[in-house]
């Protein structure tokens, strides 16, 4: 099956400005309550190629890979959030019916830690009351990856959080390398009730490749 981003690089470019105007405009608020929040822009013409066709249900649809759903920053999760919340429901507009969303990222050198994979997981439980008729399918790695091996990422919303997280004590990570996809896939599973309409796609990275979905099981 062919994979196709939901919004382009358009988006990406207005989103991430909007965030950064909004985040100069109240750089002195404290709380997300003291200013009205943010809103994420409509899905225009210039910001999708994506159109209702019959074509679409053999396709896989992207959602954004720099949104940060698991930030401890208020503002940065709201709008993240938004955007995820957007995408899904347009895509299920368009009649794409399997949606890749990729996994929750690491905090300090990479590591997953329990209550931002929690945060993440209450998101994607969130999304899958926005339509009955798709399929997500989370975007995990075969293994947890040291931060030297990481893969470079295109500039995210993580960047902008005014409130960064902090280095995981030990107790507080998931289980090192190999087991800890696999934990962090049982609790957004469990979170999310084993809802049928969830599955997870594992993926492998290579030096000097792009990583590449190898298969999605339930």
């Amino acid at each position: 099956m062919v994979t196709t981003p939901i919004t382009n690089q358009a988006y990406h470019i207005a989103f991430l400005s909007l965030v950064d105007n909004y985040l100069h405009e109240n750089e002195n608020v404290s709380s997300m309550t003291s200013a009205p929040l943010p809103l994420v822009p409509a899905l225009t013409p210039e910001y999708t190629t994506l159109f209702p066709d019959q074509t679409y249900p053999s396709m896989l649809a992207v959602t954004s890979p720099w949104i940060d759903l698991g930030s401890k920053d208020p503002i940065i999760a709201h709008v993240s959030r938004q955007v995820l919340n957007q995408e899904i429901a347009y895509a299920a507009f368009c009649g794409l019916s399997n949606i890749i969303v990729p996994g929750p990222t690491g905090g300090h050198r990479g590591k997953l830690r329990e209550t931002d994979v929690a945060q993440y997981a209450r998101t994607i439980a969130s999304a899958l009351s926005v339509g009955p008729y798709y399929q997500l399918h989370i975007s995990l790695p075969m293994h947890q990856l040291d931060e030297s091996s990481q893969e470079p990422k295109m500039k995210s919303l993580a960047s902008r959080a005014r409130v960064q997280r902090a280095e995981s004590a030990p107790e507080e990570s998931l289980e090192e390398s190999w087991l800890a996809p696999w934990e962090a896939w049982d609790l957004i599973r469990s979170v999310c009730k084993y809802d049928t309409r969830l599955s997870v796609g594992t993926h492998i990275v290579l030096p000097f490749l792009v990583s590449s979905p190898i298969c999605f099981v339930s």
